[in-house]
């Protein structure tokens, strides 16, 4: 391979384009995800609450179900959407780009209508195995029906953002999607929520995402245009989503399979906290799945015109930017953990200390970086694979081991195993494969402003130690913040950070103007 041998500038137009992309694009997502995960809390909340720990851990399980179910279906293809669309998309071939486009989705509806059918025909089984209910076979019924939306929904996302219309996706997913969804659960608080009713409205509201998102990736796409291209070679395609498919049956089967083994070797009961630790953990994540999600077509394209010098300072940035983002967020769930979780009531108190680990488990995935996109993106996607597989392995036979002495502590360090796994092996073959390292001298900064803002932060609550939780946390967690930027603007920012800055400066005091190189989404 060609390598081209100098380092991208601040002033190169192309450069420039791409960080203010990644900027643009990983804020668009990440303040959908974020609308989102509110709406999210705020209904795990109600139905923390309205149905109990049982009731929540069952619908907790059936949701865990329909997304083992809708893995098989995608093939590999949600990846491998993103990379070829950005790749054909960023030729000008449009006819190609339509072409693979409905060859993956055909193929993976028509597979998910077939594990649909077979979770119906295996509904009772399924349902005396996880939920040890024969009798919730109903639940089982309704994820089965969840599974082609589920898996159509991450597609034409995919698709979206091959193009480079996260913003439409943004839209489609995490904010009409959840809208719907808590609009219908409102309505069925007035005449009675169930665990069924619940799962049915999470359904529909799925259903109505896929139609809106189908039409907006037939708006997205030219109408005319090279009309000249072909599909991939079923050996092309297989060659690069195989790995990635077995990948995803392996790691994401092994995120659900965590939900899944503590319902079996433990209790529904305990599948409940779990849950609420979960989705309090989530925000942690949302800054570094946005930054990834935006970040994969550039790796795509830069790979592609071999443009390793670029690539790599985009791996570095936003590896950067990701930790800076979490760093403040783990500090506060680590400090102030009961507080949160008080708010579904008193039963799930006990998941304080898990969620400290998941916490932990969440601030590994965003310090290791982009690395797992990288491999993704340069077509090293054997390597996922066998990232996966050691990883989830570790993580099943940590579950069993654990699982039943420890019960919600042994999941959280089964979690805390199977994050480290899928992370820092990718972070290895980076660096080897690819000479890649997202660190540099710039990951210091928020290292040191953390340490000072949580030891603040730590002695307000301490002052505060009679006046109770809630007038501990509300005086620490702004403490904490404030600290933490005060001492990162202190520290100085680097010439990529104001490059972002004097582009969004551009972009809101003039909406007539367009920031250099950005392209519309």
């Amino acid at each position: 391979m060609r390598v081209r041998s100098d380092e991208p500038r601040q002033d190169d137009p192309d450069f420039a384009a791409d960080i203010a992309f990644v900027a643009k694009g990983g804020g668009t997502l990440f303040a959908g995800r974020l609308f989102t995960w509110g709406i999210r809390f705020g209904v795990a909340v109600m139905l923390a609450r309205l149905l109990g720990a049982d009731g929540y851990g069952a619908y907790n399980l059936a949701l865990s179900l329909a997304t083992i179910g809708g893995i098989v279906p995608l093939l590999g293809f949600d990846t491998a959407i993103v990379r070829y669309t950005a790749i054909f998309a960023g030729r000008g071939d449009w006819g190609a780009v339509r072409a693979n486009l409905r060859l993956m989705l055909s193929l993976s509806a028509a597979l998910s209508l077939l594990v649909t059918v077979g979770l119906v025909f295996f509904a009772e089984p399924v349902a005396g195995a996880l939920l040890h209910d024969r009798q919730l076979a109903p639940l089982v019924l309704i994820s089965a029906l969840m599974v082609p939306t589920l898996v159509l929904n991450i597609q034409l996302g995919s698709a979206l953002r091959g193009v480079r219309r996260i913003a439409r996706e943004v839209f489609a997913d995490q904010v009409f999607q959840p809208v719907v969804r808590l609009a219908l659960l409102l309505m069925l608080v007035v005449v009675g929520l169930t665990v069924s009713r619940a799962l049915l409205a999470w359904t529909v509201a799925s259903l109505a995402t896929t139609v809106l998102l189908a039409y907006l990736v037939i708006r997205a796409l030219p109408p005319h245009g090279h009309e000249g291209g072909k599909s991939l070679s079923k050996r092309e395609l297989l060659r690069f989503s195989g790995p990635v498919f077995l990948s995803n049956v392996v790691s994401k089967s092994g995120d659900q399979l965590q939900t899944l083994l503590l319902g079996a070797l433990s209790t529904i009961t305990n599948v409940g906290v779990f849950a609420v630790a979960t989705n309090v953990n989530l925000i942690g994540s949302l800054v570094h799945s946005s930054l990834v999600s935006a970040s994969m077509p550039l790796f795509a394209e830069a790979q592609d015109v071999e443009k390793r010098p670029a690539l790599e300072k985009l791996y570095q940035l936003t590896s950067r930017w990701s930790l800076t983002l979490n760093l403040p967020i783990f500090l506060v769930v680590v400090a102030y953990a009961q507080v949160v979780l008080a708010l579904f009531g008193p039963e799930f108190r006990s998941g304080a200390l898990p969620l400290g680990i998941l916490a932990a488990a969440n601030l590994l995935n965003a310090g290791t970086g982009m690395s797992g996109a990288v491999l993704d993106m340069t077509g090293h996607t054997a390597l996922k694979l066998l990232n996966a597989t050691v990883s989830v392995v570790l993580g099943i036979a940590l579950n069993v081991i654990l699982v039943p002495s420890l019960g919600l502590m042994g999941a959280a360090i089964a979690a805390l195993a199977l994050t480290a796994g899928v992370n820092i092996l990718p972070l290895a073959e980076v660096l080897l494969l690819e000479r890649a390292s997202p660190y540099n001298r710039q990951f210091m900064k928020p290292i040191v402003a953390g340490g000072l803002a949580f030891f603040l932060s730590i002695g307000v609550k301490i002052l505060l130690g009679g006046t109770g939780e809630l007038v501990q946390a509300a005086a620490g967690i702004p403490v904490l913040f404030v600290t933490y930027g005060l001492v990162l603007l202190r520290l100085g920012i680097d010439d990529d950070d104001r490059l972002v800055l004097r582009r969004v400066r551009e972009r809101f005091p003039r909406r007539r103007r367009t920031p250099f190189g950005v392209h519309p989404s």
